[in-house]
């Protein structure tokens, strides 16, 4: 199997599609696990899955069966209930957006300096997914899969504290009506 993760929020925008593309993600030959997962209240989805050694995706979106052959586009809303249950090779390619966090960085920001800001959260962002995913995969192959389910709590959790800071000082500062950047 090979695969790659590209945190492509940095690149230029051509459109005006409201979201920023985040993520970019890319499999081939991709064993599915037989796994639920749920896709997360602020993002959605885009998956082209190009090809499997299948016929028919057997997969199942809030319970309802897909049951249509590969070629296919896949859109994963919001909140969804993906239940894999294929065992077959994949080929995918996925396209993630993430909309709730422009409207906080509008907010917070300095206006002034808010592209320099942007720049250098994408920068950041950029740098941090090259070397967290290198941690990533030595640390599933040294550990295995199920390794995944803690990388993510670990984060997750983090970024709940971080933000739950920020959001703190962003009341400290005046909040919704009356914010002005420290």
């Amino acid at each position: 199997m090979s695969w790659f993760n590209k945190d492509i929020a940095i690149l230029p925008r051509n459109n005006d599609f409201p979201f920023q593309v985040q993520l970019l993600y890319y499999c081939n030959n991709w064993v599915v696990a037989q796994t639920r997962s749920v896709i997360p209240l602020e993002q959605i989805e885009f998956s082209f899955r190009l090809g499997s050694t299948a016929d028919i995706c057997c997969d199942e979106i809030n319970g309802k069966p897909l049951n249509v052959k590969f070629p296919h586009l896949l859109i994963k809303h919001p909140g969804d209930i993906i239940q894999n249950a294929g065992t077959s090779p994949r080929d995918t390619i996925s396209f993630h957006y993430h909309a709730s966090t422009m409207p906080l960085y509008v907010e917070i920001l300095p206006k002034d300096r808010y592209g320099q800001f942007c720049s250098a959260q994408a920068l950041f962002r950029a740098t941090m997914m090259f070397v967290c995913n290198a941690i990533a995969g030595v640390a599933v192959n040294f550990f295995g899969y199920r390794f995944l389910f803690v990388w993510d709590a670990v984060f997750t959790i983090g970024a709940l504290a971080a933000t739950v800071m920020l959001y703190r000082a962003w009341l400290r500062h005046g909040g919704p009506g009356n914010y002005v950047a420290p």
